[in-house]
């Protein structure tokens, strides 16, 4: 990258499992060198997993690479909801969670010049918001499975 710049990539996706194995990736990988550069790679992925799947193995990998850098800052953040919905969803929860997609990707595009923390945090809330607008019509919390970090 070139000197005293700043560099912000997103990745931000939205899938619907409904046969095994549910084996989603998310991945972000950051690579700087340089000198007074930022660079930062952030991927967001929220997959909705119905049919009770046999397999659900998750994975999110992030990397940051400082490869001859001066002064460089370099971060990589991969986050993942992977949710087991257990009852029907309704329409009304569908419209409203592509409203909410609609917010959460738009997001993606103003990520420079935020801290991995506060981006972090921003997306910790989003996944807040969906898990309670799937719960909200039917009462019943979806399950959420953790992913394998690497």
């Amino acid at each position: 990258r070139s000197c005293n710049t700043t560099v912000s990539h997103h990745s931000f996706s939205f899938f619907i499992a409904t046969s095994s194995p549910v084996t989603s990736t998310n991945e972000a990988y950051a690579y700087s060198s340089c000198v007074g550069c930022t660079t930062q790679a952030v991927a967001f992925q929220v997959v909705l997993i119905f049919n009770d799947p046999a397999v659900i193995e998750p994975r999110n990998i992030s990397q940051a690479y400082n490869v001859s850098c001066t002064d460089c800052t370099t971060n990589a953040l991969a986050q993942q909801l992977d949710l087991s919905i257990t009852t029907p969803i309704t329409n009304t929860e569908i419209h409203d969670a592509e409203t909410l997609w609609t917010q959460i990707y738009a997001y993606g595009n103003h990520l420079a010049g935020q801290s991995i923390s506060q981006i972090q945090a921003q997306l910790q809330s989003y996944e807040e918001q969906i898990i309670a607008l799937i719960t909200r019509d039917s009462g019943s919390a979806p399950i959420v499975i953790q992913p394998q970090m690497s």
